[in-house]
Order: structure tokens, then C-alpha cells, then sequence
């Protein structure tokens, strides 16, 4: 889902600090390409859709428009511009207690052991930077008010500047997504 991040739209004057953040951030590509995607291709992906962990790297493989396409996390990185090698080469996890606490600064009045956290206890421009991460990065097909610990360890990463692959989480979600349905 593309998000607008329209510092002229009606109310954007109340987010414009989160608005120049995220178009500074190293996801924003990821955040306002909108490629057009078609639902046959997208059927056909899903169809003939498998994940190979026999080689290093795991690729993922499939076939759309009689056209065979295989990719990798590292392809991930490259094709949706998520920065550096270096800014990828982190966890897709971060420790509880950094999640702990920096949940706590944003004023989260959840469980903060939980593994999912409700974006609706966070406040503010923190929620909407919730919202964003959810509804643009969300591994979900539906529910767009929970986010897991892994998209959490994300959002943080871009809060404190620190390493975090988020090619690896997009590639895990897709083989999440491929090995939980048969």
C-alpha cells in the first residue's frame, strides 16, 4: 500500500515532522512506489510460488508470464532501494529490552513483553508512524492494527539509526506467507 506523505495535504501540518522524517528515511521508496501490479501476475506468482533453503543464498522462485524469477533477500535490497549493504547487514529482531524500553518513551500503556503490540496505545505522531510502518510493511493480509516484533525491531531501527535488514524481513514474510499455505 503507497502511503502519501504530502506535506501540503489538509492536517499534514500536524504530522510534518513525521512526513520529513520518513522521506528522509532509507524505506521511502518502499513507502511511495506504487508499481502497477496485476492480478493475473499476481495470481501466477502465488501459484507457482516456492522457496529454495538447499542453496545460500534461500531464494525464492516462481513463474509469471512464462517468465522463470528467482530472487534472494540481497535482490530484495537492490530492487526496492532499501539502502546500503552495511545499513542491511543487521537483525530483523531486536533484544525485548530495547523494544521495552523504547516503547516506553513512546508512551505505549500496553504489555511491552508482548509479540504483538496495538497501535492504538501509542500516541500522537508515534502512531501514526505505527500506522505507516503497519499499512505499508505489514506482513498481513489483513488486521491493521497489531504490529509483530519484527516490523517493531524495524520501526526502531529507523528511530535510532541502527542496522536492521529490512530485505531479509520482506523476504521472510514471503516465506512465511509461501510455507504456511500448502
Amino acid at each position: 500500500m503507497v502511503i502519501s506523505l504530502d506535506l501540503n495535504a489538509s492536517g499534514a501540518a500536524d504530522f510534518n515532522q513525521i512526513f520529513t522524517f520518513l522521506m528522509r528515511s532509507r524505506i521511502f521508496h518502499v513507502l511511495t512506489h506504487s508499481p502497477p501490479l496485476y492480478m493475473v501476475y499476481l495470481r501466477q506468482f502465488w501459484e507457482n510460488v516456492s522457496y529454495d533453503s538447499s542453496i545460500q543464498p534461500p531464494i525464492i522462485r516462481t513463474r509469471v508470464h512464462n517468465t522463470d524469477i528467482a530472487f534472494s533477500a540481497a535482490n530484495l535490497r537492490t530492487i526496492l532501494s532499501l539502502g546500503t549493504e552495511a545499513q542491511e547487514d543487521g537483525p530483523t529482531e531486536f533484544p525485548t529490552e530495547m523494544r521495552a524500553g523504547a516503547l516506553q518513551r513512546m508512551g505505549y500503556v500496553g504489555v511491552l513483553g508482548a509479540t504483538q503490540f496495538v497501535k492504538s496505545l501509542v500516541y500522537g505522531q508515534w502512531r501514526y508512524f505505527t500506522h505507516v510502518m503497519v499499512t505499508a510493511l505489514g506482513a498481513k493480509k489483513g488486521g491493521y492494527d497489531e504490529m509483530n516484533v519484527r516490523l517493531l525491531s524495524g520501526m526502531l531501527s529507523l528511530v535510532y539509526n541502527k542496522p536492521y535488514s529490512f530485505s531479509r524481513y520482506i523476504f521472510e514474510a514471503f516465506v512465511d506467507q509461501i510455507t504456511s499455505n500448502p
